[in-house]
């Protein structure tokens, strides 16, 4: 996979002595996030009428806050994006690891999943802001009126140090993709870093699909993106590796790290989607 760092399993280039500290402080941290985090009066969102109101919604934030931490660097005082945010899935947890005087601001296209979070999560951190916008999505909001790729984010040049984009690119087609990754480019300050997941395309992908059957197959074109479900193409898409590489580079981001999921069968840390952690330079 070129020279991009996969997997991120094997320990930095420090003493084993050092690696181990480390992973030991993460550990009584994240620790510390799991007991908060079952003491919480946050309530769960309603499993009909939000948006990834799941019953593991604090367990899947946790996790992925881990992944923030060990592969994307995240910093309290790091300023947050989250492209798609939903039902504050990954809000939630980052109310217990961001400083005060750190900025999040999450938006969506489903309105009942920004309201939830303005009265659920805004009034007991007011440094965190959620926005609803009317994007066109064909399972979310099917008569909105802006198309994603002509959806220009409402934020200043470099504003943000870290943007999210988890399970995006999962529903959309690579011009929307594509549209997006330069938006982000766009509001992340040089250093910035955006934690994505997708299903990639890859040519290893590809080989384990043939006989990995785990309901998740994509035996479909729509386009330039292999999909599950000809019925509901957006319900997921595959974003093929050589063209999301290349519109990566050309929104002036470096591809620096993948971890694969398990979706194709490749070996996989345990999420599902696949894991980009890119860097503006």
């Amino acid at each position: 996979m070129s020279s991009v760092k996969s997997d991120a399993l094997a320990p930095p280039d420090t003493s084993l002595l050092v690696c181990a500290r480390e992973h030991a402080k993460e550990a009584r941290r994240l620790a510390g996030f799991a007991a908060a985090l079952a003491a919480t009066d946050y309530p769960v969102p309603p499993q009909s009428g939000v948006v990834m109101g799941q019953s593991l919604y604090r367990e899947i934030g946790l996790e992925f806050l881990s992944y923030f931490l060990k592969w994307g660097d995240l910093d309290p005082s790091d300023d947050v994006l989250d492209v798609g945010c939903g039902g504050g899935r990954m809000a939630v947890p980052l109310t217990y690891y961001l400083d005060p005087s750190a900025m999040y601001v999450g938006f969506d296209t489903h309105e009942d999943s920004i309201r939830w979070c303005q009265n659920n999560i805004s009034p007991r951190r007011p440094n965190f802001k959620f926005e609803a916008f009317d994007l066109q999505n064909a399972r979310y909001n099917p008569n909105g009126t802006i198309k994603s790729k002509d959806f220009v984010f409402p934020y200043e040049d470099a504003s943000f140090s870290f943007a999210i984009a988890i399970s995006v690119f999962t529903h959309m087609p690579r011009e929307d993709v594509k549209h997006y990754l330069k938006q982000i480019a766009r509001i992340l300050r040089r250093g910035g870093r955006a934690f994505c997941t997708a299903f990639m395309m890859t040519s290893e992908a590809t080989h384990a699909l043939a006989t990995f059957k785990r309901g998740l197959t994509f035996d479909h074109m729509v386009g330039e993106n292999p999909t599950h479900s000809l019925d509901e193409p957006l319900m997921a898409v595959a974003q093929m590796e050589g063209p999301l590489r290349t519109d990566i580079a050309a929104a002036g981001l470096i591809f620096e790290r993948f971890v694969s999921g398990w979706w194709s069968g490749l070996p996989a840390v345990g999420t599902q989607q696949d894991i980009m952690l890119l860097r503006k330079p």
